[in-house]
């Protein structure tokens, strides 16, 4: 099951989960069940409140609600929490930054944002909603819930934090640019997740160390092909290099944030290379009134999201972004509705730049070029005002440049180029490099890459593609094999739109995997799905055969076969 991406440009306090039960509908009644289950989450709530407190984490539970909702539901109400992260007009210039890639969700800004809203009620188990002090749970995600300590903690631990310093007031001062946001997520996201660790560690007697290793690039394997996950990873990254194991440091986080999250990406710059001033054109008065709809700073954190959307492999996203060295966008709604987009970035690079814009579209719409270390892009319906803006913000003058934030970039580029991480296919082998798998792949299926996930897709028959493919979701806790199994077969119980098949605990390329077969319907279509969930210590991997199922009895085997010939390398 794959997680809608579109959260990446919206925003949460939450734990991203796989999304896929069954919503319930506004009006329905709620059973006994469900009602337990709250029940059995309230109980969960005071137990892990009294381990946090022990820790010298202390907080009123009083002074928050929990709540449970149903997808529609929590969907609105992650729509109001939207204007706690973002100024009015973000997903309006975010919508004209989409459809420059030639990937714009939805006809304009205002369904983008419902898009984006819904896309996180689909996708998230529960969120802390700080906007209004509620714990809130999606009805439709309880059976997958279970005895989920870790998702509780975290989201305690934002209640926490809220609580000693108030999470809307700290997201809406000082500046509000998507990079500035952006990065205070990563940091109230990666408190979160070095807290619930700690108290799993001190219940458990073991040391913190040892409860959150995380390889320097694995937060960088996320990035691309897990858009809001790199906010978790990147911030818990940055927190635990920072924290001794005390409140006081915690709070140190607050007063001192990085300036920017390039800084947080690549901690050899963190205090070196600072993000320059980007000049921009203001609106001619020749042309008449206009309002200025938005403007905005992305950040490289911001820009490598926006990439990955675009279906490139997780090595060109960063290496598109990276180099980063400040950027600045406008856009415009002149009295005719011909609304304007202006954006300068400036790299520390010209390699940078030239890079950068590679996948920009070419549309009569938009314009874009590079002048030297700056890449200017301007896109809009009135094809002469969009080459007199491009032409004035080339005219601009650059930013200064600097010789070491260069030469840290080259080193950067040059530690992405040493090891290919891009799936490939060798002689009948599907070879998944960055995570050490290989399979053999039925014949004919060939390796595509769809919004940074790989893909082995089938031949196209009657409107479909038959497919494998690889999505890796985080999982701090570790669960082990027969954990996974059991909560699986919990979120199975509780869908009615899918039946469970198979669900056993085998061993395959040497090493123990959850196995499950199931179908249902999705998006229309009745479809049969075969899976193998490997855990790592910090994360799961799932690989996921996806066969329509008029032709199962025919392709599902292959499939099977293909999956159970994984290799470990």
């Amino acid at each position: 099951m794959i997680t809608i991406l579109t959260s990446v440009l919206a925003g949460a306090c939450l734990l991203a989960v796989p999304r896929g039960a069954r919503p319930f509908q506004d009006g329905e009644a709620r059973s006994d069940v469900q009602a337990r289950d709250l029940d059995a989450v309230r109980t969960s709530v005071e137990r892990l409140s009294k381990e946090l407190v022990e820790l010298g984490y202390a907080f009123d539970i009083e002074a928050f609600e929990l709540e449970l909702l149903s997808l529609a539901a929590c969907a609105d109400d992650l729509n109001l929490q939207q204007d706690d992260f973002f100024l009015p007009g973000h997903f309006e210039a975010m919508w004209h930054v989409f459809d420059a890639l030639g990937i714009a969700p939805g006809p304009d800004g205002r369904t983008f944002r419902k898009i984006a809203s819904h896309a996180m009620a689909e996708t998230f188990l529960a969120y802390y909603g700080f906007h209004r002090d509620t714990l809130v749970f999606v009805e439709s995600s309880m059976g997958r819930l279970g005895r989920n300590d870790h998702l509780l903690l975290h989201e305690l631990s934002h209640a926490w934090r809220d609580q000693r310093l108030d999470l809307a007031e700290f997201f809406r001062s000082g500046q509000r640019t998507f990079e500035r946001i952006r990065l205070k997520q990563c940091v109230v996201e990666g408190e979160a997740e070095a807290i619930a660790l700690h108290a799993q560690a001190a219940r458990e007697g073991r040391e913190l160390e040892r409860s959150d290793r995380l390889d320097d690039d694995q937060a960088a394997k996320f990035l691309a092909g897990q858009g809001i996950a790199s906010i978790y990873s990147v911030g818990r990254r940055y927190v635990r290099s920072r924290w001794d194991g005390t409140v006081a440091t915690l709070d140190a986080l607050y007063g001192a944030l990085p300036a920017s999250t390039e800084q947080l990406l690549h901690p050899e710059k963190l205090g070196a290379d600072e993000p320059v001033d980007v000049a921009l054109i203001d609106w001619p008065e020749e042309w008449g009134a206009a309002e200025l709809v938005h403007e905005d700073t992305l950040g490289e954190l911001g820009i490598l999201g926006i990439l990955s959307e675009s279906g490139l492999d997780e090595t060109t996203c960063s290496r598109l972004a990276a180099g980063w060295d400040g950027d600045r966008l406008r856009l415009w709604r002149p009295e005719d509705g011909a609304d304007l987009l202006v954006w300068r970035l400036a790299f520390d690079r010209e390699v940078d730049a030239q890079q950068f814009l590679a996948p920009w579209t070419r549309s009569r719409k938009t314009v874009a070029s590079q002048v030297g270390r700056v890449v200017c892009l301007a896109r809009g319906k009135d094809r002469a005002r969009v080459r007199t803006a491009h032409e004035r913000l080339t005219a601009l003058t650059a930013p200064p440049t600097n010789a070491g934030d260069a030469a840290s970039t080259e080193a950067i580029e040059a530690a992405l180029a040493e090891t290919p991480t891009e799936p490939y296919l060798d002689e009948g082998l599907w070879i998944l490099p960055e995570h050490g798998l290989a399979l053999t792949g039925p014949v004919g299926w060939k390796p595509e890459l769809m919004r940074g996930t790989p893909f082995l897709m089938g031949p196209a028959k009657d409107g479909f593609r038959d497919n494998l493919n690889l999505s890796v979701f985080p999982d701090p806790s570790g669960a082990g094999v027969e954990a996974i199994l059991a909560t699986n077969r919990a979120f199975f119980e509780q869908n009615e739109g899918l039946r469970l098949h198979t669900s056993d605990v085998r061993t395959v390329g040497g090493t123990e995997v959850v196995y499950l077969t199931y179908g249902g319907p999705f998006d229309g279509r009745q479809l049969e799905f075969r899976v193998l969930i490997l855990p790592r210590e910090e994360h799961q991997l799932v690989l996921t055969a996806t066969v329509l199922a008029s032709r199962s009895q025919e392709v599902a085997p292959l499939a099977d076969a293909a999956l159970l010939s994984l290799e470990l390398r």
